[in-house]
């Protein structure tokens, strides 16, 4: 019992001795979090062990009252959430995405952005120069006059399950991607060249092709590096997979996808430089007017795509002041118009070059999207070497197709007012998707010219269906094109993505010879006459490539202004989230726009009323008139 006693006394002397050293340290462990506490701490016990300065600490400390305690865990968890949301970022997106897998491809433009190079890395990366690099493989030599590629993987590099990459998952990926199942069908058209993928030890990849193509590395970016023991348990395409994907990215999904909310965490064990950011919140906003009111309130850090009518009216005073990072995105996306070669009127190049006078692709632009957006002379991204600024869109010219028109031999009749060509008059379908946004007049001009055009609506669904299968004569819709991507899928005569139809000696013979080109100044040069060659035989007629309007939080830090979507692992939040102060807008930057989004809204809102007052007028008036019949 006495040893007991003692042993008791004993612990009772160190716990008091522990929280006197505590109290002493006072208000500076309260200001400084935990870290201090926990320093204050470890004196305390080497304190205690030293023998009398333990028992002085304890008489000059005492217990803090329970007010003041409650205080300092307060002001310990509001320091503590202040640090973790220094390390935080919360993206705006207007839609979850369906998937996080990027091998299904972009059109699922917000499942591509979170997952590539952020869950998934590719083997090659573009730099923003255009210049391309190895990034999974440490090194890729070509072989065999370009038609063989050879890659050796780095070492140490490990998915986010634990196991380690190797060449058996370049290879599972690789034969995937080029299956018949493949649903990605530019990235399939573009790997269809590969004949064999071996691996003869665990870190080399040994591609083999048909044909001399010194473009694979452009179309090797986009290709995603998946697990193949992860994969070949649930199958590629399997909800299971695409919703809980497995990468080696600086990034993790943490647990699920919600309704509205996805976060992603960093990857410690990362096998190159570790993100800056512990975390990224993507919320679901799909208002325009709330996502960038959330912005200025500081709820989230980076809205990606400001709604192109506010811009640049709505945020005049942000603009004036600073108080925003503005950045200017090119997305490799475009509003096409299709021609179907293959359709005896079509098939005159002198008809489509009209048409595309007819298309007044300002106006669908300045409808659509405002001043955001570009007017292109080719399918060629406009930020590309390739493109050639020297050909500029053709502008609206209703003089301009008559003539072209004539030329073909349609003339327009005297009394009928339409063009026909022995006999034939000339008459077309436009189809295009029915819940498109982009609208194009083509009908009404075409009929001041004599042309007849119906227009015929269907789901995207359908619409993809009939582009694939050549079942069309005008289709609208979009079109995505990387950077010096191999063209030669959409526009060779022999190509699998060739909806239509389309054939040119002279486009086929510029396509191979890209393929066998090994310099990349010398493809330059035969982009730019490939270029030319589509301006005057044109296969479709682009309409506009968007540009889209990122804006983020002053505390945002690393975020480059190269016109592409930013990498997550190369951006920091240094500072605490705050709310966005501007200071009064000059008058030249939209500063009688009253309220911003609230002015906007307040006028939808009086359109609104208008369109619903005019709409019981007409049924009053026609009721009127059935009661007097």
């Amino acid at each position: 019992m006495a040893q007991a006693y003692h042993l008791a006394s004993a612990l009772a002397v160190l716990l008091v001795v522990a929280l006197g050293a505590g109290c002493a340290s006072g208000k500076g462990a309260s200001g400084r979090g935990a870290g201090s506490g926990s320093a204050a701490g470890s004196a305390a016990r080497s304190a205690a062990a030293a023998g009398g300065s333990g028992a002085s600490a304890v008489r000059g400390g005492g217990a803090l009252p329970r007010r003041d305690k409650a205080a300092e865990t307060k002001k310990t968890a509001a320091a503590a959430a202040a640090a973790g949301a220094r390390g935080t970022l919360v993206v705006q997106i207007d839609a979850m995405p369906k998937h996080l897998s990027a091998i299904l491809g972009s059109a699922d433009v917000w499942g591509y952005r979170i997952s590539m190079h952020n869950i998934y890395e590719p083997l090659v990366r573009r730099l923003h120069d255009g210049s391309y690099r190895v990034f999974l493989a440490a090194d890729m030599k070509i072989e065999r006059g370009g038609k063989r590629y050879r890659f050796v993987l780095r070492s140490g590099v490990r998915f986010h399950d634990g196991r380690p990459l190797t060449a058996a998952d370049v290879r599972y990926t690789l034969d995937k991607l080029r299956s018949r199942r493949s649903p990605n069908r530019m990235l399939r058209a573009t790997m269809g060249q590969i004949v064999d993928v071996r691996d003869p030890n665990p870190l080399t990849v040994v591609v083999d092709l048909a044909r001399p193509n010194y473009l694979l590395p452009a179309a090797l970016t986009q290709v995603p590096i998946m697990p193949a023991h992860y994969h070949k348990r649930w199958g590629i395409y399997n909800a299971k997979v695409t919703r809980k994907p497995v990468g080696t990215g600086p990034f993790m999904l943490d647990g699920e996808m919600g309704r509205d909310r996805l976060k992603l965490v960093r990857n410690d064990s990362y096998w190159g430089r570790r993100a800056s950011l512990a975390e990224v919140h993507f919320r679901v906003i799909s208002e325009p007017s709330k996502a960038l009111t959330a912005l200025r309130n500081g709820e989230v850090d980076i809205v990606p795509n400001l709604y192109p009518h506010y811009y640049p009216h709505e945020i005049g005073r942000e603009l004036a002041s600073r108080a925003l990072q503005v950045r200017k995105l090119y997305p490799h996306r475009m509003r096409v118009l299709w021609f179907n070669t293959k359709h005896p009127t079509l098939r005159d190049r002198r008809v489509r070059l009209a048409l595309v006078r007819l298309v007044d692709r300002q106006q669908a632009l300045r409808k659509a999207r405002g001043k955001l957006g570009q007017l292109l002379s080719a399918p060629i991204w406009p930020l590309s070497r390739w493109y050639n600024r020297t050909l500029h869109a053709r502008a609206y010219s209703e003089k301009a197709a008559g003539r072209l028109f004539d030329l073909a031999g349609y003339t327009l009749g005297k009394r009928s007012g339409k063009r026909a060509k022995v006999g034939h008059l000339l008459e077309l379908e436009l189809m295009r998707a029915r819940k498109a946004r982009t609208r194009v007049a083509l009908r009404d001009a075409a009929k001041k010219q004599g042309v007849k055009i119906s227009i015929k609506l269907a789901d995207f669904g359908y619409l993809s269906s009939r582009l694939r299968h050549h079942r069309f004569q005008l289709a609208l819709s979009g079109l995505s094109l990387r950077p010096e991507i191999d063209l030669r899928p959409l526009l060779h005569s022999k190509g699998q993505l060739n909806y239509g139809g389309y054939d040119n000696a002279l486009v086929d013979t510029l396509l191979d010879t890209l393929r066998k080109t090994p310099s990349s100044d010398a493809r330059v040069r035969l982009a730019r006459r490939l270029h030319r060659a589509l301006y005057d035989d044109p296969p479709l007629a682009v309409i506009y490539a968007p540009i889209e309007v990122l804006l983020a939080n002053a505390r945002v830090k690393g975020l480059a202004d190269e016109g592409t979507w930013p990498r997550l692992a190369e951006l920091s939040t240094p500072e605490p989230i705050r709310p966005v102060r501007a200071k009064a807008a000059a008058p030249s930057m939209g500063a009688s726009s009253g309220s911003g989004v609230a002015a906007s809204e307040r006028r939808d809102q009086r359109e609104k009323r208008k369109k619903r007052e005019k709409s019981k007028k007409s049924k009053k008036s026609k009721k009127s008139k059935k009661s007097k019949r």
